[in-house]
């Protein structure tokens, strides 16, 4: 696993919007790793996934990054903004 490979589907998500769309509408982990691993060949985890957005990002959490910890999700993007 890599964080390169963790940018480059970060990367991705910026520029496909359809592809940010499939991600935004998984209601599962598991969905979105379907989704994930039909985008093409990345091998990441989680934490390396979280890494690459909190860098992109910067440290300080949003409204919405807040909202979505307050309601349990995990993954690490607000797809509204992509």
């Amino acid at each position: 696993m890599s964080a390169e490979s963790a940018k480059a589907f970060y990367d991705l998500l910026q520029s496909d919007q359809e592809l940010a769309k499939r991600v935004a509408q998984a209601a599962s982990d598991d969905e979105v790793w379907t989704v994930v691993k039909s985008a093409g060949d990345f091998d990441f985890s989680k934490k390396e996934l979280h890494e690459v957005f909190a860098a992109q990002k910067g440290a300080e959490l949003s409204d919405d990054d807040l909202d979505q910890v307050a309601g349990g999700s995990d993954w690490p993007w607000d797809m509204h903004g992509v």
